[in-house]
């Protein structure tokens, strides 16, 4: 079994977590982790043009796997609801608080001890060992891990989101849908000699409301959610609204790309269109622009595929394998509710991926967000073995 440093593993964890690293700014955060890639005597430390540093082990030709921990967090608000600092480090009950705790600097922290317990080893090893620790992910999942490995190439990639120790071969995707309505502004004493554009929205929403979402046999049915409602004029000042704008959260199951959720959303205006000549609606996917706290700008669309591996793929198999030989759970495998980095290499690139990681999921981006030291441990074995027994 391999030998974690368990103290240095929490106390670089609590180090991470003290430094606030809100997606855009993790600049301190990375260097910090750097820093620790050094001292465990990694072969190669690199940063890129999205902020964020890998650490290479290189042993004998063979393939290429990367582990990957994303660096950034979501904010903290509301701070008064904390019972504790969410960037103490604080110990308490053999667990472990703070923001990032959960998603992902304990994952990030495991990683990067677990992968360093094989450096000793290193005459064992065929073929290379990429510690990612990523950036941005809370905003544009898997464009940075696709960066890095666009860099270094990959034969495998494991995901480091939390799953409570349980191997997980998939994920539901996300769209981000921004739907907007187009009204004719009046006085709101004489609204008959205008257009409401909210009045118009909320067929609308009624109709998305009532919509059947597609059902996966392993990933489950599709989540929509209303996440913001937005009019104009605000305020209105006895004025009918002239446009708005509501914002959906769609969780996607394998098998929905960008076309069919599009063909969904116009035969949804087209539905209300024909019942009311007046409606002037548009649908789309959300386009954002981002700068990475290097300062390097691109666009990133808010669609994210689901995703999934077979069970009896080798890579599902070797991993439950080695997992269990550290003495943690093998299969049955689980799935991510949410969206991970996973989504890029697994869809996009082909590459064989599964995730497994500290904590319980739904821990993160709460307050009081905790793991628990004996996780963070337990994972680090986990990481290791998984390596070893892809590349020994």
């Amino acid at each position: 079994m391999m030998e974690i440093d368990r103290n240095n593993l929490v106390e670089f964890c609590k180090d991470l977590i003290q430094i606030p690293s809100q997606a855009g700014k993790e600049k301190s955060v990375i260097t910090r982790a750097r820093e620790e890639l050094h001292l465990l005597d990694f072969d190669e430390c690199e940063y890129d043009d999205f902020g964020s540093v890998v650490g290479i082990i290189r042993g004998g030709d063979g393939p290429t796997v990367i582990f990957d921990a994303h660096m950034d967090t979501v904010g903290v608000e509301p701070v008064k609801e904390w019972t504790r600092d969410p960037f103490g480090g604080w110990v308490e009950d053999g667990r472990l608080y703070g923001r990032g705790s959960v998603d992902m600097k304990g994952a990030a922290a495991s990683i990067v001890y677990g992968i360093a317990s094989l450096v000793p080893r290193k005459a064992e090893i065929n073929g290379t060992i990429i510690v990612s620790l990523s950036t941005l992910e809370e905003l544009c999942e898997g464009v940075a891990l696709a960066n890095i490995i666009g860099n270094h190439g990959a034969d495998y990639v494991v995901i480091g989101e939390a799953s409570n120790l349980r191997l997980v071969r998939g994920q539901r995707g996300r769209a981000e849908i921004k739907i907007s309505t187009q009204g004719v502004p009046v006085h709101s004493s004489t609204p008959h000699l205008g257009v409401d554009a909210v009045a118009k929205m909320t067929r609308l929403i009624g109709m998305m409301n009532e919509m059947e979402l597609p059902s996966h046999e392993f990933l489950g049915t599709g989540v929509q959610a209303l996440t913001d409602i937005i009019s104009v004029p605000y305020p209105a000042q006895s004025t009918v609204p002239s446009r708005c704008r509501v914002t959906y959260d769609r969780r996607l199951v394998v098998g929905e790309d960008e076309a069919s959720i599009a063909r969904e959303l116009n035969d949804l205006i087209e539905t209300a269109r024909a019942e009311d000549p007046e409606l002037r609606a548009s649908a789309e996917i959300v386009t954002v622009e981002c700068t990475a706290y290097t300062g390097h700008k691109f666009t990133f669309r808010k669609f994210i595929p689901a995703w999934e591996i077979a069970e009896d793929h080798g890579f599902v198999v070797s991993a439950a394998a080695a997992l269990e030989a550290a003495g943690l759970g093998g299969l049955p495998a689980d799935y991510y509710r949410f969206c991970t980095n996973g989504s890029w290499p697994s869809v996009h690139a082909g590459i064989p991926t599964i995730g497994f990681g500290p904590g319980h999921a739904d821990l993160a981006h709460i307050t009081d967000e905790s793991v628990e030291i004996e996780q963070l441990e337990a994972a680090a074995r986990g990481y290791a073995s998984i390596a070893m027994a892809l590349l020994k």
